[in-house]
C-alpha cells in the first residue's frame, strides 16, 4: 500500500483512489482486480506462498492470472516451482519472465546509479553488495564516469581502514569459519551441524548396555530408522556375544568403539547405509 501510494504521488502509477479495494471490507467476489503480492522467491511465510496454498483471504480460481515480474534467484528454483504447480492446481495460470519481457528488477541500473552519484559529493566509494564480478563492474563504471572519486574494492574478510588523516587502506585477511547461532543465541560448531545432517539422512542408533556378573542387559533406541522386526533380537545377540567373548575384560572405551563399528556394519548389511551410532556401557 505504501509503495503504491508513493508511486502514485510520483506519477509512476496513474489510478483513481476510489479504485482501491479494502479486501476485508469490500471483498473481490466477481470483480476484476489487480493484486500486488510479495514473495516471488518462494519464501514460506510470504503472501504469495499462502495465496498459492489457498491459505489467504484471496482464493485463486479458474481464470486468474499470476504474473511473476521477478527472475528466479539461483537456489530458489524448487520453492518457486512448487508455487507454480500449486497455482495451476487451483485452476489459475502463470506468466514469468521466460514467457514475456516483464522482468522488473529491484536493483538500480547504471543510469540510475549515475543519477545518484551526480547528486552526491563523494570522495571515496566501496561497493559492498553483490558477486565479485558485479563489484568490479561497479568500480569500473564509477572510474569511467566519476574519475575524481577514489574507489576501494573489498571482498569478504577484507578490512577497510579509515585513518584520521583522511587516508584509506584495504587489507585482506584469511577466510574464517562461519559462526552458527542457534536457539538462545548460542554458537554451535560447524561439525555439530554436520552431525545433524547425518542424523537427518541416516537415522540414529542409541545402545545402552549394563554388564552385571552373569548377565548383559542391552537396550536400543532407533530414531528415524525402519522397523527392525526380528532383526532387533539378532542385533542384541550380536552385542552380547561380542561382550561375553571377544571383548571380555577389555577396557570400556575399547568395548564401546568395537560395538559401534559392529552395529554400523550390521545396519549397512540390510539397510545399505550406516546410521549414526552411540554406545554407552554403564
Amino acid at each position: 500500500k505504501n509503495y503504491t501510494e508513493t508511486a502514485r504521488e510520483l506519477n509512476i502509477l496513474d489510478f483513481d483512489e476510489k479504485d482501491l479495494i479494502d479486501l476485508e471490507k469490500d471483498g473481490i467476489e466477481n470483480k476484476k482486480v489487480i493484486i500486488l503480492v510479495s514473495g516471488c522467491q518462494g519464501d514460506f511465510h510470504s503472501a504469495l506462498r499462502r495465496l498459492a496454498d489457498q491459505e489467504s483471504l484471496i482464493k485463486l480460481r479458474k481464470g486468474d492470472l499470476v504474473v511473476f515480474s521477478s527472475k528466479t534467484i539461483p537456489g530458489n528454483e524448487k520453492k518457486i516451482n512448487k508455487i507454480y504447480n500449486k497455482i495451476y492446481e487451483a485452476g489459475a495460470k502463470v506468466i514469468t519472465a521466460r514467457d514475456r519481457v516483464i522482468h522488473a528488477s529491484g536493483h538500480p541500473g547504471q543510469k540510475d546509479l549515475e543519477e545518484v552519484y551526480k547528486n552526491l559529493n563523494l570522495t571515496h566509494f566501496s561497493p559492498i553488495h553483490g558477486e565479485s564480478y558485479f563489484l568490479q563492474k561497479h568500480i569500473d563504471f564509477l572510474n569511467a564516469k566519476f574519475p575524481q572519486i577514489k574507489t576501494n574494492l573489498i571482498y569478504n574478510f577484507s578490512t577497510l581502514h579509515l585513518h584520521a588523516d583522511g587516508t584509506i587502506k584495504v587489507t585482506h585477511e584469511e577466510p574464517r569459519e562461519l559462526v552458527f547461532i542457534h536457539g538462545n543465541d548460542m554458537p554451535i560448531e560447524k561439525k555439530k551441524i554436520s552431525e545433524r545432517r547425518k542424523m537427518a539422512t541416516q537415522g540414529t542408533v542409541l545402545a545402552s548396555i549394563r554388564q552385571e556378573k552373569n548377565q548383559v542387559r542391552v537396550r536400543f533406541d532407533f530414531v528415524g530408522l525402519p522397523d527392525l522386526g526380528t532383526k532387533d533380537l539378532a542385533l542384541k545377540e550380536l552385542v552380547i556375544d561380542k561382550l561375553t567373548q571377544e571383548l571380555k575384560n577389555k577396557p570400556i572405551d575399547n568395548q564401546e568403539e568395537v560395538l559401534k563399528v559392529e552395529i554400523r556394519r550390521f545396519f549397512n548389511h540390510f539397510l545399505g547405509y550406516k546410521p549414526v551410532t552411540v554406545v554407552h556401557i554403564i
